[in-house]
């Protein structure tokens, strides 16, 4: 029964995801975790309703974030079928990944490095000096981060360069 009823979801969930869009190369399927609740009862003079819970992990794939954000939205529909829906456990949390760092890297370090010489012209000029040449560089890392945590399908780009450069007086 318990193995039924995994089963059924599945299909439930891999019927949804295909009608909204999502190929079935894109959707897989954890091992189910059982739990017997009875072995968890300590102490306690009342029966879970169920022995046994079941729970899966659905993972799908994409690089359509519009396509993921658009059946999330739709998701109720799933309970409506019987489908129980844990979307944001603390192990299996909704993630969008970014994966074209390298395409915005050479921009941001320019910015970066163009930022650290204005900001040492600003330091020359309350010192009444002015800026020279570098006198060391080097590029910290870059930082991918969600912009909060109720959109983590926004994320900011941060990179960390440190510049020195000489005061001529």
């Amino acid at each position: 029964e318990l193995q039924e009823g995994i089963e059924k979801s599945r299909q439930r969930i891999k019927e949804f995801l295909v009608g909204n869009g999502f190929s079935g190369e894109q959707i897989s399927y954890s091992a189910p975790k059982i739990r017997d609740t009875q072995t968890e009862n300590y102490g306690s003079t009342t029966k879970p309703q169920y022995r046994y819970i079941a729970e899966s992990t659905v993972t799908t794939r994409t690089d359509e974030v519009d396509l993921v954000k658009k059946t999330m939205e739709k998701s109720g529909e799933l309970v409506g079928k019987g489908v129980v829906l844990q979307t944001q456990s603390w192990d299996n949390p909704i993630e969008f990944l970014y994966t074209s760092l390298n395409d915005i890297k050479p921009e941001m370090i320019q910015e970066a490095t163009k930022n650290a010489r204005s900001a040492a012209e600003r330091f020359a000029e309350d010192s009444d000096s002015k800026v020279g040449k570098i006198r060391n560089a080097s590029q910290g890392y870059f930082s991918i981060s969600d912009r909060d945590r109720n959109s983590p399908d926004v994320k900011l780009v941060r990179v960390v360069t440190n510049v020195d450069y000489f005061l001529v007086d």
